[in-house]
């Protein structure tokens, strides 16, 4: 039950830090993550607040959250705000020896990018997408926990704390730290 639970939630986190399309907002508009967010924060939480009170007054979530995707994570001028990638957080540069470990540890679990992924391995909605396929196959808890310790705790906090410092709309900041609070509390 516990692994089908963090399977369901590396699943929605991936989607999250993907980049947003439809299904993301109509989850968003339908209220369908808001119980993930209740699993990993805390409703009181000033972030959360700001965060339905965003969700309930947006008439163009879609537009809003691409745009905001756009800013953190692809290209905000004069330098990218929130790079998600690991390679960034241990090199400061992107494409180094962090993500050839990543796509050696993809190799040993036969974890295969899609023919259609734009992202680069070390991007961490293709991490989570990882972490699910690992839940998904059965891999032993106790290995998974320590991939979850080796390969994410050490840059997810330093990540969400560069989303918590440049976000302009609440939904990035509440999934990153909700996505710290899971990893933090189950790992």
């Amino acid at each position: 039950m516990l692994k089908t639970l963090h399977s369901y939630i590396f699943k929605l986190y991936s989607v999250v830090f993907s980049y947003p399309d439809e299904l993301l907002s109509n989850w968003i508009a339908h209220g369908d993550l808001d119980k993930l967010f209740e699993i990993s924060l805390s409703s009181g939480d000033q972030a959360v607040i700001r965060y339905h009170q965003w969700r309930r007054g947006n008439d163009h979530l879609l537009d809003s959250l691409q745009s905001e995707y756009t800013r953190l994570f692809i290209n905000a001028v004069p330098h990218l705000l929130a790079p998600p990638y690991a390679s960034f957080y241990r090199e400061k540069t992107l494409f180094g020896s962090t993500t050839e470990m990543v796509l050696h540890l993809y190799e040993r679990y036969n974890f295969q990018l899609s023919s259609n992924t734009v992202e680069m391995p070390d991007h961490i909605a293709i991490m989570l997408e990882f972490l699910y396929h690992l839940t998904e196959d059965s891999v032993p808890w106790k290995e998974i926990k320590s991939i979850v310790k080796e390969h994410y705790k050490w840059w997810v906090p330093q990540w969400v704390s560069r989303i918590r410092a440049h976000a302009s709309l609440p939904f990035y900041e509440v999934s990153g730290s909700g996505l710290v609070n899971f990893l933090e509390n189950e790992f």
